[in-house]
């Protein structure tokens, strides 16, 4: 609570701060942003957007076409520069000290997105310390040795995406 993020960031004051801001954003009809699904209205689409643009359509104020926004795993360091004082990495991290001679990549990622949005079950490549800075975020985390159990998707490049709904597994 103590990072300047915490009190200073919300999607209206990160649209208003950066309004023309160009973001790479996924728009989905349905609440799950499932890159797997094809067909007529179901397929996830990916388009440069103004982050203005963005906050007034996931604030519902430019709402006409019963899509979902979502901004996803932007790279603070390449694309909000500014915000990195914001953020402080817990000094448990590896590589959070510039003392620290790991060479594992510290990165920081921004997800922006209306109420509801949901990403598919997935693994993450890199180790994660999440911070939700605004709003709330449910997980759902299975061991390791599940991995087979959630069929990913080896024949294609969304290789860490799952196959499996979890709120509708077979």
């Amino acid at each position: 609570s103590h990072w300047p993020a915490c009190s200073g960031w919300s999607p209206e004051s990160l649209a208003r701060s950066f309004p023309d801001r160009e973001v790479q954003v996924s728009s989905s009809r349905l609440a799950l942003f499932d890159y797997h699904v094809r067909g007529e209205g179901h397929s996830v689409r990916i388009e440069p957007m103004a982050l203005s643009e963005l906050g007034e359509r996931i604030s519902g104020k430019e709402r006409d076409d019963g899509a979902r926004y979502y901004l996803q795993q932007a790279d603070v360091e390449g694309v909000f520069p500014e915000l990195l004082g914001d953020i402080e990495f817990p000094h448990w991290i590896s590589g959070a000290n510039t003392e620290d001679s790991s060479d594992e990549r510290l990165s920081s990622q921004l997800w922006l997105g209306e109420s509801g949005c949901i990403s598919p079950l997935h693994y993450d490549m890199f180790n994660n310390c999440f911070a939700q800075i605004f709003g709330t975020k449910k997980f759902i985390i299975a061991p390791p040795e599940s991995y087979e159990d959630l069929y990913p998707s080896v024949l294609d490049e969304k290789f860490h995406l799952s196959r499996v709904d979890p709120n509708r597994p077979d």
